[in-house]
């Protein structure tokens, strides 16, 4: 990625993703208020997030997953009827980092929080190299992962931003700066698994402590702000976190984890996917530390492995977490771990599969009751290649 003009499908990309873009404002602009054209609420996602914020805000914390109750408080706060069900799942902590934008209007907030999104993406990529990266910037728009993650209201940049930064410290160094840094991911801890995982393997104490005492932070001060809630989603988690991908609201044509790769493909088997996703995990976890072994072997390479096989291990993982990608897609072209155009060709497979992952899951799912994954598939093909050839 330093040099972008040797990517002869470039302009492709930007045409794509012109496209992409350019349908959803239209689509947007001819709504009415926080409606977009087709009767979904702007941002999707992050109505949740922003009415959880308010239930913060407004000391209604015992009642954050009090589903009836946020729909009709989501509602309320749009002022319109709207098309989808957008129950919060994640952790208390996230209510925390919305609680700020409660104090504005709904579409007020969504474009902060987009344009928040966008000076994260700029900083990560800073983070992971690139001193000015304008070039890089436009060519992560084309991904479509980032463009979800926009568009949906969602939390994956700042993800992205946590995890580079993350790097950052590591690779100067800076261990229990850098766990401590993790912990900020304690709205979805899931994404923490691939780099746990390097640190056990690495035995690197300090990086694991600062991240146990900072999700113990985290942990407090959710327990002290909304003790309610922590109650709540402890027994959510336990009752319907495990079958979630079973309810008929969840978005599964978005699912990009090795467990939802098996879990369409089986036609909605829950527990088949469950075992052939452990064996996957498993298999992940040894050829990871195989390839990983030795002195030779880059910060670069090992973060990127990180990332990579945090989505075999993770039961919950969707295309706007795919952003994380962008990690490996830097790192792995900048250190050279590969010739240029094996790597080139990583970045392709992802991109493309990516790019058109949501609309052939449902066509599959329409007309064969069952669906293979094609960016699941893309992430597991790039991983198992990358770490095969360190053998």
């Amino acid at each position: 990625m330093t040099n972008l003009r040797k990517f002869p499908l470039v302009p492709l990309a930007y045409i794509a993703a012109l496209m992409l873009w350019g349908g959803w404002l239209f689509n947007v602009t001819l709504g009415q208020g926080a409606i977009d054209r087709a009767g979904q609420v702007i941002g999707t996602d992050f109505v949740m997030f922003y009415a959880a914020g308010h239930s913060l805000a407004e000391g209604a914390q015992a009642r954050l997953y009090d589903f009836a109750y946020q729909y009709h408080l989501q509602q309320s706060l749009i002022g319109a009827k709207f098309s989808g069900t957008y129950n919060f799942y994640v952790s208390p902590f996230a209510a925390i980092l919305y609680a700020p934008f409660a104090g504005f209007s709904y579409l007020t907030a969504f474009v902060l929080w987009t344009l928040l999104g966008l000076v994260l993406l700029w900083n990560a990529l800073r983070f992971l190299g690139f001193p000015f990266p304008v070039a890089h910037m436009l060519l992560s728009l084309t991904f479509f992962p980032v463009f979800a993650a926009a568009t949906y209201g969602q939390n994956s940049l700042l993800s992205l931003f946590v995890l580079s930064g993350v790097y950052l410290l590591w690779k100067r160094g800076a261990g229990l700066e850098a766990g401590l840094l993790s912990a900020v991911l304690a709205y979805k801890p899931q994404l923490l698994l691939g780099v746990i995982v390097l640190w056990l393997v690495l035995k690197a104490r300090r990086e694991l402590l600062g991240l146990m005492c900072g999700l113990v932070f985290a942990g407090a001060v959710c327990a002290l702000v909304m003790p309610d809630a922590v109650l709540s989603y402890l027994l959510l988690a336990k009752t319907r976190f495990a079958e979630l991908t079973t309810e008929a609201s969840f978005p599964v044509k978005k699912q990009v984890s090795v467990y939802g790769f098996f879990y369409l493909l089986l036609g909605r088997k829950v527990f088949a996917a469950k075992v052939l996703a452990l064996l996957t995990g498993a298999a992940a976890v040894i050829m990871f530390v195989r390839a990983n072994g030795g002195r030779q072997v880059s910060e670069a390479y090992k973060f990127s492995s990180a990332v990579l096989l945090t989505f075999f291990l993770s039961p919950h993982m969707m295309i706007y977490e795919m952003t994380l990608l962008l990690i490996p897609a830097v790192l792995l072209w900048r250190e050279a771990v590969c010739s240029a155009e094996i790597l080139r060709s990583y970045n392709l497979v992802v991109w493309v599969a990516a790019f058109i992952s949501i609309g052939a899951v449902g066509v599959q799912l329409e007309s064969l009751g069952f669906a293979l994954q094609p960016a699941t598939l893309a992430v597991i093909l790039v991983s198992a290649d990358l770490w095969l050839r360190r053998r």
